[in-house]
């Protein structure tokens, strides 16, 4: 079974995201914007337009490869909102370049916030990286069958209006 996914990632982490697909290109059928993200529209009508011209509606998964910076960035919370808006499952893995992949506890604060809203109800989990096909495949599945109770999703958290970038209190309105 192939699943229809949407990686989420910053830019920062792009080759993560490079070797995420060479390693489970096998399991996945990526789905990539088909939009240029422009920064002076508002959350909202990005939003609509991305759901629109992209093929997050076609995915049934977004996985969220969280670098130690991701958190911070808009781009990925409008991701997963748009994904939670079109019922996707949701899943996180947890970058070999961020603190707590060695500390092997998940410091939560510093995810993104709508990803650990979702992780504190259960609709969502967050994985250590792998590059093991059978334990991403598991990854996948039991991600897909958690998304089926929908009422356990939340997506409810304001949009986030600006990149996160000199502050680092939690619930700051610099982001």
């Amino acid at each position: 079974m192939k699943y229809n996914t949407y990686l989420a990632y910053h830019h920062e982490d792009r080759e993560y995201a490079d070797k995420y697909i060479e390693l489970f290109g096998e399991l996945l059928n990526i789905v990539s914007p088909k939009i240029t993200r422009v920064d002076e529209e508002s959350g909202e009508e990005y939003i609509e337009r991305f759901i629109e011209n992209s093929g997050i509606s076609k995915s049934s998964i977004v996985v969220v490869l969280t670098g130690p910076k991701t958190y911070k960035r808009k781009h990925v919370d409008w991701d997963i909102y748009a994904g939670l808006k079109k019922k996707a499952a949701l899943v996180g893995i947890c970058l070999p370049n961020r603190n707590d992949y060695i500390l092997n506890k998940f410091i939560l604060e510093t995810y993104p916030h709508r990803l650990e809203d979702n992780v504190k109800t259960g609709y969502a989990s967050i994985h250590k990286w792998t590059e093991n096909q059978d334990i991403m495949r598991n990854i996948l599945a039991s991600a897909q069958k958690r998304s089926q109770n929908t009422l356990l999703m939340k997506n409810s958290r304001r949009l986030m209006q600006k990149d996160h970038h000199f502050c680092g209190a939690r619930g700051c309105e610099c982001h």
